[in-house]
């Protein structure tokens, strides 16, 4: 059996992320229940949930890997300690939406499948 102890990672940090994480599944639905209102904002909420995303991804869940690992001052960690897989998959898949949403091919299939594939694959792995 191992034991494991975590750095201190800072409430403000794990608010944040908790903030832009959450923010990301309710932009993901609000975008799947636009197609209900004729598609009339789901290019504005699309870019909304993929800045929170890119957001998420790129600057607060390596700053708080980087503080759970205790690296802050001491080594530099590697990409794979840093970045979490499903959230990367999760950001390809919304700028891949977001650039098929904006050339209208597909509008509603694409919004429906990125909605949910967003819900599935943090929640179910």
């Amino acid at each position: 059996m191992t034991l494991t102890f975590w750095g201190y990672i800072p409430s403000s940090i794990n608010i944040f992320n908790f903030i832009l994480l959450y923010c990301g599944f309710l932009m993901s639905l609000r975008c799947l229940l636009e197609l209900f209102n004729k598609n009339k904002n789901l290019k504005k909420y699309a870019v909304i949930t993929c800045t929170f995303f890119i957001t998420l991804t790129t600057i607060i869940y390596p700053l708080r890997s980087s503080y759970k690992l205790g690296a802050i001052n001491n080594y530099i960690p590697s990409v794979t300690e840093l970045i979490e897989p499903i959230l990367l998959v999760i950001l390809f898949l919304w700028i891949s939406g977001n650039i098929l949403i904006f050339n209208k091919k597909y509008l509603n299939s694409v919004t429906i499948f990125i909605s949910l594939a967003t819900i599935l694959l943090f929640f179910l792995l």
